[in-house]
């Protein structure tokens, strides 16, 4: 997880009024390029008194994405029903397909319309639905709108799982700073910016050492953020473990483990890091300064 800022690594109805003004260049611009898709990856949850949807995606190349959308009844004889999905850009064009259990065959709808995290596939050839829309309303939610042309359909506002989890977390258990630490490095590998921030200081620095060289990469929340955002834009398949936590005081240090998948091949770099938590009142859960040693091929 070692950031530098050189590293190359489904809505509210006034959003779907805002995409139609967009202008045609831009959108055109916009649905050729795959990786403008990828803030769908993650699980995501939408839950009510009868339902409970959840709905996730994952990068299986890198002009592939696989998802899976579960809807169970919550009543006194639940019932469960599973529809297999997945986006495919193929030349200079992306596709939607979704393959739900009444049908014999997947359901094709081509991507549109586009604009920053807003996103309308589209097959008025079928009855319903013709129309999907996902938008992104922060790291941690989205809004699916599914309708066609003489139908209104509805709408679905999912919330992240692993936010909901570090939220029930961090406000029921007494965490430790090691657990923290962990908490941390399993919301960058969900590429959730909302749960990492939970746990960073306004001031947090981020630094690197190379023998006696110290680098300072970020000095304060908002760089950070900025780095990551380009950090996973281009790091698609990379996450990072922990091994031997030590905690002292305001201090935790640990072994990292960063993989990346490229071309097929998986690669290990290992990295001493360190952890400072701040010393200020009502701030002590808040990490204020990272260290991260010289990386080197993992044993």
């Amino acid at each position: 997880m070692k950031i530098n800022k050189n590293l190359a690594y489904v809505f509210g109805y006034c959003l779907f009024l805002h995409l139609s003004s967009v202008q045609a260049a831009d959108v055109t611009h916009a649905c050729t390029d795959f990786s403008k898709l990828q803030w769908l990856i993650g699980d995501w949850q939408s839950k009510t008194d009868k339902t409970l949807i959840t709905e996730s995606w994952q990068l299986s190349t890198e002009h592939i994405l696989t998802g899976k959308g579960v809807t169970e009844t919550l009543r006194n004889d639940p019932t469960s029903t599973s529809e297999y999905l997945n986006i495919t850009k193929i030349a200079d064009e992306i596709f939607y397909t979704a393959k739900p259990p009444q049908n014999d065959y997947p359901i094709a709808f081509k991507l549109k319309f586009c604009h920053q995290n807003s996103l309308k596939f589209e097959n008025t050839t079928h009855d319903f639905p013709q129309f999907i829309e996902y938008t992104q309303i922060s790291e941690a939610k989205m809004i699916a709108k599914v309708s066609s042309e003489n139908n209104p359909g509805f709408v679905i506002n999912f919330e992240r799982n692993d936010v909901l989890n570090l939220n029930q977390k961090a406000n029921t258990d007494a965490l430790s700073k090691a657990d923290i630490v962990q908490l941390y490095v399993d919301a960058y590998n969900q590429k959730n910016l909302t749960g990492m921030m939970k746990f960073a200081s306004q001031d947090i620095k981020w630094m690197s050492i190379d023998s006696d060289k110290l680098s300072l990469e970020t000095k304060n929340k908002t760089e950070l953020i900025s780095a990551l955002k380009q950090h996973f834009a281009r790091a698609r398949k990379s996450n990072s473990s922990l091994s031997e936590l030590i905690e002292r005081g305001r201090f935790v240090s640990t072994v990292e483990k960063s993989t990346a998948k490229k071309l097929g091949k998986v690669s290990s770099y290992c990295s001493l890091s360190v952890y400072e938590f701040s010393n200020k009142k009502r701030q002590e859960n808040l990490i204020k300064n990272v260290w991260y040693y010289a990386a080197q091929k993992c044993s």
